[in-house]
This record gives C-alpha cells, sequence and structure tokens, in this order.
C-alpha cells in the first residue's frame, strides 16, 4: 500500500473515535512538531503525517484557522494524491464529527471487530453520512486485501507508538511526562 493512502487512512482511524484529552493531544503534537520542523531531514510524509494530525485535531477544537494552516502545510509535504486522499476521508468521515462522537464507542468496536474479521462486504459498515468504509477503500481505489499487511498498523497503534518510532527518545520521553 502507498504511503499516500496509509497516511489518510491512519489519520482517520485516529481521529474517528472520541479524544479524552485533546489539550494533552495537542502539546504531544506541538512537540512533535516543533522537533521535526528543527529537523531538515525529518522525512516529508511523517511531516505530512503531522500535520494532518495537527489540522484534524484543530478541527475537533474548533479552530478552523489552526486547521487550515496544518492543512496548508501538509500539503507542502505530501504528494498530491496523498493530499486529495486526505480530503476524500474528511469529506467521507468527518462531515459530522459530533454525531461520530456520540456514538464512538460502539462505533469504534464494531469497526475494529469487523476489520479483524474481513467481512466488510456482509455487514456494510455505515457512518452517519451514509458511507462505508468499503467506499473509503473504493475511492483509493483498494480491495479489502491490499490491507492485509498494514491492518495493525491502521486498526492498533496508537499516536504514541508511531511516535516512538519516528522522534529519539528525548522527545519521546517529553512526551510521557505530559
Amino acid at each position: 500500500m502507498l504511503v499516500e493512502n496509509l497516511i489518510p487512512l491512519k489519520i482517520y482511524a485516529l481521529f474517528s473515535k472520541p479524544i479524552s484529552d485533546k489539550i494533552r493531544l495537542k502539546e504531544m503534537l506541538n512537540i512533535c512538531i516543533t522537533y521535526m520542523e528543527s529537523q531538515s531531514n525529518f522525512k516529508k510524509d511523517r511531516q505530512a503525517f503531522y500535520y494532518f494530525a495537527a489540522a484534524e485535531l484543530s478541527r475537533q477544537l474548533g479552530s478552523n484557522k489552526e486547521m487550515i494552516h496544518y492543512r496548508d502545510l501538509a500539503k507542502i509535504y505530501c504528494t498530491q494524491s496523498t493530499f486529495i486522499n486526505y480530503l476524500i476521508v474528511c469529506e467521507v468521515f468527518a462531515d459530522n464529527q459530533s454525531s461520530l462522537i456520540k456514538q464512538s464507542n460502539s462505533l469504534g468496536q464494531y469497526e475494529t471487530e469487523r476489520f479483524k474479521s474481513r467481512s466488510f462486504k456482509q455487514n456494510n459498515f455505515n457512518t452517519l453520512s451514509g458511507h462505508s468504509i468499503e467506499d473509503l477503500f473504493n475511492q483509493f481505489k483498494l480491495k479489502i486485501s491490499d490491507m492485509d499487511s498494514y491492518r495493525n498498523f491502521i486498526m492498533n497503534a496508537t499516536l504514541l507508538d508511531i511516535i516512538k518510532k519516528h522522534f529519539p527518545e528525548e522527545i519521546v520521553d517529553r512526551i510521557k511526562k505530559l
């Protein structure tokens, strides 16, 4: 699977579920962004990922100006295909975030179970906007089988898991102390 699909799908997986402490998450992302902006050799696709994460968090916090700022930054560091796929995720799954949050526990649990059992077609999981996750895969021109080697990462890896792989130990330690 290409990064152009993986980044938007992971952003969706991280931000479609409720976040218990959005302020702490914002501080985590600020630490990551400050560090990566100070490094000339930080991978561009990773920069795009963290800017997309900050954009989604800003959207959930109701800060449209910040959301636009971070989306603009992400666009600099990703391919056009990645950015378009990210916008598809935003359009399909994030139109009515407040409604999704109300159903978050059962929604997130159900989606994870379906993903593990590979029964997307049978259950035809629908969001409130009437789209299934299969619709998103189709828009990305993917089959469910394309996800096999990335299933655990998309469905189970936390943001902290990802940060541990992308950042040096001193940054991870600062984040853990929050």
